[in-house]
C-alpha cells in the first residue's frame, strides 16, 4: 500500500504533470514544425505559378495554392497558441511577449491577404484554364469592370501595410525581423499595383491614345526632386503599346522664341537663374507642382500638351 501513497505525494503529481505537459509541448512543436513546413512548400508552389511564362492561365492552382495556405496558417495557429499564452504571462518587457504578439498579427494580415488574393481570383476572365494567356484588352477591360472593387481592395491592401509597419522589427528576433522587413517593402508595393489598377485602361491609352513627359534627374547635381533635369523624353502609349520613345536634351528643348517666365526669387538670388526653362523645372519638392510646371513649360516649348509627367 505504500506505493500508491506515494505516487499521490505532490512532488509525484508535480512531477506527473510536468511530463504531461511537456509531452503536449513537443507535440505543438512539432506540430508547429509540419505546418512551417508545408507553408514552405506552399511558398514554392506560388513562386513557380508566379514565375511561370503565362501566369494567368494557371487559375485553378492559384486557387488551390491559397486553399492549402490558409489552412496550413490556422493550422500552424493553433500549434503556436502555447507560445502566444506563455508570452502573455512574460508581461510586454520580454522579447517572447514581443514574437508572439508579432506571429499572431502576422496570421490576421495573411488571412486577409489570402482572401484579397481570392477576390482577385473571382474575376471574370482574368485567369483562365484552357492554356490561353487572357489578351492584354481583356485583362485591361476585366480591370475596368471591377474598378469599385480594386479601390476597396486597395484601401484593404493600405490598412494591412499600416498594420506590417506597426510591427516592432527592433523588439523581434532576425529570423523574423528580415523577412518581415521584406514583407513591408512588398506590401507597400501591393498597395500601389491595386490603387493604380483601377486606372490602368487610361494610364495605358486604351480608352485614348497617352502621352507621357520623361524626367532624366542627374541625382549628383541636386534639385527638390531628385535631380537636375539633363534630359526629357516623350512617350506614347495606345493600348497598352509603346507608339514612341524619344529623349533629347534638356538644353535643345529650350525654344527661345517663346517667352519664359521669370525663375523663383530664391533661384534668381542663389543659383543666377532669371528665366525658368524646363531643365530647372523641379524647383519645387512638391512633385505634383513640378508636374503641373514642366507640363506647361514643355507645351510652350515644343507645341505638345502632355497627359502626364514621370520621373
Amino acid at each position: 500500500m505504500a506505493g500508491p501513497r506515494r505516487l499521490l505525494q505532490p512532488k509525484y503529481l508535480i512531477g506527473a504533470v510536468a511530463v504531461i505537459a511537456l509531452l503536449w509541448l513537443s507535440a505543438k512543436i512539432a506540430r508547429g514544425a509540419y505546418y512551417l513546413h508545408q507553408l514552405d512548400a506552399d511558398r514554392a508552389e506560388i513562386t513557380d505559378l508566379a514565375r511561370a511564362q503565362s501566369p494567368f492561365t494557371h487559375g485553378r492552382q492559384w486557387q488551390d495554392a491559397l486553399l492549402d495556405v490558409d489552412q496550413n496558417l490556422r493550422g500552424l495557429a493553433q500549434a503556436i497558441q502555447p507560445m502566444i499564452a506563455l508570452g502573455a504571462l512574460l508581461g510586454p518587457s520580454n522579447q517572447l511577449h514581443a514574437t508572439a504578439n508579432a506571429v499572431s498579427e502576422i496570421l490576421a494580415i495573411s488571412h486577409e491577404l489570402i482572401a484579397m488574393g481570392q477576390k482577385l481570383l473571382s474575376f471574370d476572365d482574368l485567369f483562365t484554364e484552357d492554356g490561353n494567356a487572357p489578351t492584354r484588352a481583356t485583362q485591361i477591360a476585366v480591370l475596368a469592370r471591377h474598378a469599385q472593387e480594386l479601390t476597396q481592395l486597395a484601401e484593404q491592401a493600405k490598412q494591412l501595410e499600416n498594420r506590417l509597419n506597426a510591427l516592432p522589427l527592433g523588439q523581434l528576433p532576425s529570423a523574423l525581423a528580415e523577412p518581415l522587413q521584406q514583407s513591408q517593402a512588398l506590401a507597400n508595393l501591393l498597395t500601389a499595383t491595386l490603387q493604380m489598377a483601377p486606372a490602368a485602361p487610361q494610364l495605358l491609352g486604351f480608352d485614348r491614345p497617352q502621352t507621357y513627359l520623361l524626367l532624366v534627374q542627374n541625382n549628383h547635381e541636386l534639385r527638390a526632386t531628385g535631380g537636375f533635369i539633363t534630359a526629357a523624353g516623350l512617350l506614347k502609349v495606345t493600348a497598352g503599346d509603346m507608339e514612341l520613345l524619344d529623349f533629347v536634351d534638356s538644353y535643345e528643348i529650350a525654344n527661345s522664341a517663346v517667352q519664359h517666365p521669370w525663375a523663383p526669387a530664391p533661384m534668381q538670388r542663389y543659383l543666377g537663374i532669371d528665366l525658368l526653362f524646363l531643365r530647372d523645372a523641379n524647383w519645387s519638392p512638391d512633385f505634383a507642382t513640378t508636374a503641373q510646371l514642366a507640363r506647361t513649360l514643355y507645351a510652350q516649348n515644343q507645341g505638345v500638351w502632355v497627359d502626364g509627367v514621370i520621373a
